[in-house]
């Protein structure tokens, strides 16, 4: 009886030596701010970062050590040319009256935000501008203004820029195409507190950015893609929209001479041939002599704009690919010296890419993905959670965005770059646990087939934008102090029992080069389904948080 009661009284004291181990280290008795598992938040209270702390950001991102008990969270930052140092852009639509613009009427309260939110009259309801994606028109490897190599065909390229009808120094300006989400819907009160599906409306934001990622004058326009499938609108199926370049001739150098829009929708991924044109700048006939054929214009829905007139968006809806599942991007890639079009469609546990080909068809260019299919494995690294977080997370990833070259100097080689994401499981939460709570991670993958998973990230999350980020467009605007930035940044992230001062939802929709630095990616995303958010990030830091 007595060696029975010693070994219980032994036990007792394990378990009790294990709890304050665990609570100290897992669960964090120390506040935030003084864990030195935890990088700085380096924002002040109001949203805006400090100054101080901007001088040498990327060397000290490059050699920041993190422990990964818990998601750090991640900063970029964005340098204009005025020298000014900032962290961030965020977008406002000048084209969208001004009375649609959220701002802190809507932000007060959740009563208040509920009213504007249901509001009798749809177009009276407040549209708010997230998930963010960039598009290049031209490569990274730029040495000045005069030398830079499009990503399209110069054909297709000036007609995006209106080189017909610019001035040189004009059709010069635009360096980057931006799409966003535009929409009724939002989240930022918190997950579940949108607007009802049944008045969801979801459209589809363009613009010409230049260089420093400012919308360019005039250029921004709200179109209403949904009409694409439903001529009413009422069939609100599609959002979170890019752009992809394709060619009809992968053994051509030149210019991609396709250009698709990508939509999630339904849990499905919808493509469609797709043109844009710089105001009415578009012929009937469309002539790509790269590839000597022809895109005939006048079989191209043209897809009313809601709001502004700088660029048009047309569509082939005959060409119409459907495919299950989401967040799928293309990249390009060689293989036997000849470029060939894949998709990356699941980016781990297993790691799954569809080779994608065109063909002429339905009086257009249609997308073939019937091709060969890759799957590699990849390192679990959620093997190495806490337990409690991991068993509150959907287990498979998702694709975020993808993909950009980087050349590790420990490998020696080139590898891709993505991003995937995961959240909290809706049907593995209780009243201290919520649900859509996102975390993401960075990926690498070999450039060539059957492109296995290099490595992982722990996960992190990305954080709040600042009111110095606002677009200087906007700013420039009597209303411009008409924004949600600033907000409700009480909603956070929230797991295993700690709160992250980063948003609930952060959703990375766009990576990019840099065009003309290499060494650097754009990397926008979207803050809890409220206002969008672009950064520039050094390649190596990326690299840093995958050990490569």
């Amino acid at each position: 009886m007595a060696s029975g009661l010693s070994w219980l009284v032994q036990a007792t004291v394990l378990i009790v030596l294990y709890n304050i181990f665990y609570l100290y280290h897992v669960q964090k008795l120390v506040p935030e701010d003084k864990d030195p598992r935890f990088p700085s938040t380096e924002f002040e209270t109001n949203g805006n970062k400090s100054d101080d702390n901007n001088a040498n950001s990327d060397a000290q991102e490059a050699n920041t050590q993190y422990s990964y008990t818990h998601p750090p969270t991640v900063y970029g930052t964005f340098v204009f040319p005025s020298s000014q140092t900032r962290n961030g852009i965020i977008h406002r639509f000048p084209s969208i009256p001004i009375r649609l613009w959220p701002g802190e009427r809507e932000m007060s309260s959740l009563e208040t935000f509920k009213e504007r939110r249901d509001q009798k009259i749809e177009d009276d309801r407040p549209l708010y501008f997230y998930n963010p994606n960039i598009f290049p028109l031209y490569k990274n490897n730029v040495n000045n203004n005069q030398d830079k190599k499009s990503v399209l065909t110069k054909e297709l390229t000036d007609i995006i820029v209106g080189r017909e009808v610019l001035s040189d120094d004009q059709a010069r300006a635009p360096y980057y195409i931006g799409v966003w989400r535009i929409s009724n819907f939002s989240n930022c009160f918190g997950p579940g507190r949108g607007i009802d599906f049944k008045a969801y409306r979801n459209y589809i934001g363009i613009a010409l950015l230049d260089e420093n990622l400012q919308i360019l004058q005039g250029s921004d326009v709200v179109i209403d893609v949904n009409k694409a499938l439903d001529k009413t609108g009422k069939r609100q199926l599609l959002e979170d929209c890019h752009f992809a370049p394709m060619s009809s001739n992968e053994e051509s150098d030149e210019g991609m001479d396709l250009l698709y829009l990508i939509c999630n929708g339904g849990g499905q991924t919808h493509i469609f041939n797709a043109h844009l044109a710089l105001d009415k700048q578009i012929s009937t006939q469309a002539t790509s002599s790269s590839a000597n054929h022809h895109i005939d214009i006048s079989n191209f829905d043209s897809l009313p704009n809601k709001y502004g007139n700088g660029l048009h968006l047309y569509l082939l809806m005959k060409s119409r690919k459907t495919l299950r599942g989401k967040n799928f991007s293309v990249f390009h890639s060689y293989v036997n010296q000849t470029k060939h079009s894949f998709l990356d469609t699941w980016p781990s546990h297993p790691h799954e890419v569809k080779t994608i080909s065109t063909k002429s068809g339905n009086q257009g260019w249609d997308i073939n993905v019937d091709g060969k299919k890759y799957i590699s494995d990849s390192d679990n690294t959620s093997k190495h959670l806490d337990p409690e977080l991991k068993k509150r997370l959907i287990p498979r990833e998702r694709g975020s965005t993808c993909c950009v070259e980087a050349y590790s100097t420990k490998l020696q080689k080139t590898v891709l770059l993505g991003f995937s994401h995961t959240k909290t499981n809706k049907n593995k939460v209780d009243t201290n646990h919520s649900s859509y709570h996102y975390i993401s991670r960075v990926y690498a993958f070999a450039p060539e087939p059957p492109f296995s998973i290099i490595a992982e990230s722990d996960y992190f999350c990305l954080g709040f934008g600042g009111l110095s980020e606002l677009d200087h467009g906007a700013s420039q605007t009597p209303e411009s102090n008409i924004t949600v930035v600033g907000y409700r940044e009480e909603f956070k992230l929230f797991l295993v029992d700690h709160k992250y001062d980063c948003p609930t939802i952060h959703f990375i929709t766009g990576l990019v080069d840099k065009i003309g630095d290499s060494s650097k990616v754009l990397i926008s995303y979207g803050v809890n389904d409220c206002y969008p958010r672009m950064i520039e990030v050094q390649k190596q830091y990326l690299l840093s948080l995958l050990k490569l």
